[in-house]
């Protein structure tokens, strides 16, 4: 989830690691303005009817990631945009974190 500080700046909150497939299972967090989560690679990346009625629930966006580039389903418009293209996050060269068991 994404979060916004006092300051104005941004956090991300990452949830349990929780390696489901096809399934979408998180804590909600009434201070969240955004949800995130990954996409398999062979799946359509932009956000689901699932997602959006997940985003439409809480009234916040939500953003899909994958190696397409990271899609935005917007709750207040009902559209979806791409906000990025080709995302390398599966390299591990591309991020410091890690989820640890």
């Amino acid at each position: 989830m994404i979060f916004r500080k006092v300051d104005g700046s941004y956090m991300a909150r990452a949830g349990e690691c929780i390696n489901e497939y096809m399934k979408f299972t998180f804590k909600w967090h009434p201070a969240a303005i955004a949800i995130v989560h990954t996409h398999p690679y062979n799946r359509d990346p932009r956000p689901t009817q699932r997602d959006e009625e997940v985003a439409d629930k809480f009234r916040v966006p939500i953003f899909t990631i994958t190696n397409w580039g990271m899609f935005m389903y917007d709750p207040a418009t009902k559209k979806t945009s791409k906000v990025m293209d080709k995302l390398d996050w599966l390299s591990a060269s591309a991020y410091s974190a890690r989820c640890s068991r």
